[in-house]
């Protein structure tokens, strides 16, 4: 069997079975409390219900329409000195048809995820998105020094940085179009990681992150989309973020999904077609 052939019907069976999963999962229990006759938690159920049946035939459709996924990833690791050695680890994602074109090059998509996330998890985030044109770098945050109470480290701006300045130069990457994107703590890292380099990005998506008012006095004049969900116990600073980033001029637009939490602001951002084409257009 030719192995291109069989890589495509490997990950196409392995999105499918991923589909199923996340939708028994996330209504196994919808489905169960759904017939209580209190109305309304009946009626709150049943909006759930159609909030994930929405999520799960959009993801059959992509799976419809994109013949393939992103054929190759890369799990590389860079040494970083300073006060101290640190191995930080990354995840390329590349295009199907990367390197057939030997002169084309590629937008960059740079993900920061959120607390306590793995490079699997990070898999998960974006395997749906990776049939898009794009070349995907996931940083992956290192975790805490033992003993610490969190179980993680927030993101280190120079580190994230030489990860960038890396992939740009070993992959064939348009430097004019490097797009960050970041949920949770990656939002709040995707808010201050311009400041630190401003070079780098042309645009920021921020999922459910807020920011210093500080680091965005001289931030550059680059556009910036912030996603909220309507029932996340941080809208508030949020918005406080926004609100100090327009004061000092920075083009922000700020959208909060109704209904939404903390995981479903960044599953409905991430399956908004319209941020999708805003990323693809040159600026």
């Amino acid at each position: 069997m030719n192995t291109k052939f069989f890589n495509i019907f490997r990950l196409k069976a392995f999105r499918l079975v991923w589909i199923c999963v996340h939708w028994f999962h996330r209504s196994r229990l919808v489905l169960k409390t759904i017939r209580i006759r209190k109305p309304f938690i009946k009626l709150h159920r049943q909006e759930e219900f159609m909030r994930n049946l929405r999520f799960t035939l959009t993801q059959i459709s992509l799976f419809i329409v994109f013949p393939v996924f992103a054929e190759e990833t890369i799990q590389s690791t860079l040494e970083w000195r300073n006060e101290e050695k640190i191995n930080h680890d990354y995840l390329v994602f590349l295009p199907s048809d990367y390197g057939e074109e030997k002169e084309k090059l590629w937008p960059l998509i740079v993900y920061l995820h959120g607390g306590g996330g793995t490079a699997q998890i990070v898999k998960n985030h974006l395997r749906p998105h990776l049939e898009r044109p794009f070349v995907f770098l996931a940083p992956i945050c290192p975790p805490a020094p033992e003993g610490v109470a969190e179980h993680y480290k927030n993101w280190d701006p120079r580190m994230v940085g030489a990860i960038v300045k890396k992939v740009v130069g070993d992959y064939a990457i348009d430097e004019k179009r490097c797009a960050l994107l970041g949920f949770s703590m990656g939002g709040s890292g995707a808010w201050a990681m311009p400041f630190y380099h401003p070079e780098l990005f042309d645009r920021v998506v921020v999922m459910s992150g807020s920011c210093h008012p500080w680091k965005l006095r001289h931030f550059p004049k680059i556009p910036v989309r912030v996603y909220s969900g309507e029932k996340e116990s941080w809208l508030p600073q949020h918005t406080n973020t926004v609100r100090s980033a327009r004061s000092f001029g920075v083009d922000v637009t700020h959208t909060i999904w109704p209904g939404a939490g903390h995981g479903a602001c960044r599953q409905r951002t991430m399956l908004d077609e319209e941020l999708w084409d805003w990323i693809s257009k040159p600026l």
